[in-house]
């Protein structure tokens, strides 16, 4: 049997009620998936656990999950800040434009202007302010991160798994010292 690929989808971020719901940010801005998922896997410190979905819905902007076996408050905050990750093969097919957070880590990055290679994606991260990849550079210490946005991000070639940047090339090169 084929090993099947797990993709971030959410993290909680917060008890909601009396009976076990909890609150979750999705990855993506309408959490498509919501309503076909049963299933998703939650990633604690020990492994992965799997928990049936009972219910989700939308409450304004946020999502509400509701997991079976999870039934008060107590247990509910216990889940504060775990990721949860679902099958590929069960979650709604992307737009080309679109792209799983996960997928993209361990991509090249190329300059779009120069050519360059400027290093690898590490991580995406999700804040308030937007996405942002953080990219390794062999020749600096620390990683940049750049917005995962148009303006900076014009192409994803997923057959070449290569990003290409364009207007941020100085940002690769390595601080001199006066």
């Amino acid at each position: 049997m084929k090993a099947q690929t797990l993709r971030t989808i959410a993290v909680i971020t917060d008890a909601h009620g009396l009976k076990g719901d909890v609150e979750i940010k999705p990855f993506d801005e309408d959490a498509s998936w919501l309503g076909h998922l049963s299933q998703v896997y939650m990633f604690k410190p020990s492994g992965p656990v799997e928990m049936n979905i009972q219910s989700g819905r939308w409450q304004g902007r946020r999502v509400i999950l509701k997991f079976a076996g999870v039934e008060t408050r107590d247990d509910a905050e216990k889940l504060k800040g775990f990721t949860l990750k679902a099958i590929e093969a069960d979650l709604p097919e992307l737009d080309e434009d679109e792209f799983y957070a996960d997928s993209l880590v361990g991509l090249k990055v190329t300059s779009h202007d120069s050519g360059k290679s400027l290093g690898v994606v590490t991580e995406v991260l999700s804040s308030a302010a937007g996405d942002f990849l953080e990219i390794q550079n062999e020749t600096l210490s620390e990683p940049i991160l750049i917005p995962f946005q148009t303006v900076f991000i014009p192409s994803v070639d997923r057959d070449r798994e290569t990003i290409f940047i364009t207007g941020l090339d100085n940002l690769f090169e390595p601080a001199t010292g006066s």
